[in-house]
């Protein structure tokens, strides 16, 4: 997966920028602390006012093996924030972020603000980054960063809360660590989830040598909305030079991080974000305030891409040992067209390659998949449904929608359809009914025993 780290932070400010105008502020420096590097208390002394502060309400550290599979493995603090709601003995949701190298405890907003108040939530940054961030990238050996590790340190999260009532709820990178996570409960004896829920989910690896690629979503997704563009707005883009007099790679980096939120109107397939970029280009045709939002979206993208060092290390360990063969590091745009502007993995063997069927899981699964999601795309989702068939499961298809569309594209007009589908998620009755009630389109498949 490409390193855009498609958060739901980015996008909602972008979302807002397209519509509106920039503003932008700069992350605050933290001291560092080394401790012990065989036994670590906590990874890395964070600043007292920050989330991830140890007497920060809700924040808990657990001591965990760096390596769960050795005898003799040394020890780190691995911390995760709980968000009681209003039900002590009601359903917990426990959130893994994407990326990889996505966090969740500093960026909870919109998941909490879409579940049912008397739900808990578990918010989880996985190891080597947010709050189990190391005092620096390269502090643990590549062999640290595991998706099966990154797994168990969650389902110590259920032991140590003792769960028994809870929702593993995955996107994008983190559907596969969802996956691993409940399957393995099953295996190790572990109190299994209620329900699984995967939003934009990778079913197997990416493969460059077939119809599997990275960038093969990206790239036909932005042919379809190039389009879709009225001719003047299209031209604007295949021209040389571009517009504005930005480059091929501002443009690149804007519609990479733009393309994954697709339309955010579920009734004019017209109406998406990177057709709003298109339309507020020329100066001769646009109020001022569009022509400033544009730049704002340009300087937006420009700043996204300065990723965090700690994400970007694990991210190139994860990526290339089990998402793909061969990925990409930003796209440009040349004469109309995306193409990636590097391309990494090549010296990283793809030896840990992900496969749902590897990971087989008895739990309901409730698969929530873009059909314009480039991150992801819908075979992706597919794949997944269709190796799992020892599991209940349902997988809703949102057209014109992109990655994660639960929160990305239903939650702007539809707050009460989301509330219902995690209710109908929790209780196991209703589901149907309740993706019926957004004013979204959708189609459902399920398996029979569900």
């Amino acid at each position: 997966m490409q390193k855009t780290f498609s958060s739901m932070k980015r996008l909602r400010v972008l979302t807002v920028l397209c519509l509106q105008t920039l503003a932008c502020g700069g992350a605050d420096d933290t001291d560092v602390a080394v401790k012990d590097t065989v036994r670590l208390a906590r990874p890395l002394a964070p600043a007292a006012d920050s989330v991830c502060a140890t007497d920060a309400e809700g924040l808990f550290t657990i001591e965990r093996p760096m390596f769960p599979d050795r005898d003799d493995s040394p020890t780190f603090g691995y911390s995760f924030k709980l968000h009681p709601g209003t039900d002590p003995s009601g359903t917990t949701v426990i959130y893994i972020p994407g990326g990889p190298g996505g966090t969740g405890i500093d960026d909870i907003a919109t998941i909490q603000s879409g579940l049912p108040k008397t739900f808990s939530l578990v918010a989880t940054d996985p190891r080597g980054v947010g709050c189990n961030a190391p005092p620096s990238p390269d502090y643990y050996p590549d062999e640290f960063y595991n998706t099966v590790y990154i797994a168990d340190d969650i389902l110590a999260i259920v032991e140590h809360l003792k769960l028994d009532h809870y929702i593993v709820y995955g996107i994008s990178y983190g559907t596969m660590v969802g996956t691993v996570i409940a399957s393995r409960a099953e295996a190790r004896g572990i109190a299994s989830p209620s329900a699984v829920v995967l939003e934009g989910t990778v079913g197997r690896h990416f493969d460059a040598d077939g119809d599997f690629g990275t960038l093969i979503g990206f790239a036909q997704l932005w042919q379809k909305t190039l389009d879709l563009l009225p001719a003047a707005d299209r031209a604007q883009f295949q021209a040389t030079p571009l517009p504005l007099g930005y480059t091929a790679t501002d443009w690149g980096n804007v519609i990479e991080t733009l393309l994954p939120r697709a339309t955010y109107s579920p009734d004019d397939r017209f109406n998406t974000l990177a057709g709003c970029a298109a339309t507020t280009l020329h100066p001769d045709r646009v109020p001022a305030d569009r022509l400033k939002a544009a730049r704002g979206l340009i300087s937006a993208a420009r700043a996204q891409h300065e990723e965090d060092p700690f994400r970007l290390h694990m991210h190139d360990i994860l990526a290339c040992h089990e998402i793909a063969d061969n990925d990409f590091d930003g796209l440009e745009l040349s004469q109309g067209e995306l193409k990636a502007a590097h391309t990494y993995c090549d010296d990283i063997p793809l030896d840990r390659p992900f496969l749902a069927r590897d990971w087989p899981i008895s739990a309901p699964i409730y698969y929530l998949s873009g059909d314009d999601d480039p991150n992801t795309p819908p075979w992706q989702a597919q794949s997944h449904f269709e190796a799992e068939t020892s599991a209940p499961r349902k997988l809703v298809h949102f057209k014109r929608a992109g990655h994660n569309p639960l929160h990305y594209n239903l939650a702007q007009e539809n707050s009460s359809c989301v509330l219902a589908i995690w209710n109908a998620i929790a209780t196991g009755k209703g589901f149907d009914d309740a993706v019926r009630s957004c004013n979204w389109p959708t189609k459902i498949d399920t398996d029979s025993s569900l």
